[in-house]
Formats: structure tokens, sequence, C-alpha cells
């Protein structure tokens, strides 16, 4: 986990509940730069491993890393996977700044 601007009391706290994860304190310098760091780190462990990147004004369900985990388990092939980012409201799926309205399980563009 590569943190940019947490505060450094929570992330001690992470720390010390999640020993099993690799955490990296590093300047802000975006999102991309960060996700570039995980990326590397990696590719350089000789164990295959979940590498989430997310920014900072995103909230996910609770239930998240669970499914995605089981869809990643389900089959060998698959080596990325994705939530679907919805705007406030939960109607509208978020993408690349274009949105797409969901109603009545159809979705349509914005």
């Amino acid at each position: 986990m590569v943190d940019t601007g947490v505060d450094p009391a929570r992330l001690e706290a992470l720390v010390r509940e999640y020993a099993t994860v690799e955490f990296e304190r590093r300047a802000n310098l975006g999102g991309a730069p960060a996700s570039t760091a995980s990326s590397r780190a990696s590719t350089s462990s000789t164990q295959a491993s979940l590498r989430p990147a997310a920014e900072p004004d995103i909230e996910l369900d609770p239930d998240f890393a669970a499914v995605l985990l089981d869809a990643l388990e389900a089959d060998p092939r698959v080596a990325l996977a994705s939530g679907k980012l919805l705007r406030p409201g939960r109607t509208v799926i978020d993408s690349a700044a274009s949105g797409f309205r969901v109603t009545g399980g159809r979705v349509t563009a914005q």
C-alpha cells in the first residue's frame, strides 16, 4: 500500500492491524505515481499478490474486496479486475467523466 498523506496516527493503526500488508510512505505526487510504485513493488515479489489502486475520494461497499477476490479466484486466467464507479445516488455509472444512467436494469448514456 502506497500512502501519500494519511494521518500518521491512522496509518500506524493500519500498519498494526494489517501486519501482512506492505506499506510505503511517499510524497503525494498524484494517483498515477502511487499506482506505478505499487505495480513496481508487485513485479519484484516472488509471490503473486493483489495490488489494489484506489483514489481517496471513493467509498467501497463493505463486501467489495470479497466479491472481487471471489471473481479473481473463480477463473485463474483473469489477471485484472475492477469495480463499478457510481456517482452519488448510485444511479449513474461514472466512467472517465462520462455518465451512464441505470434505470430498471438498463444502462443509457447521460
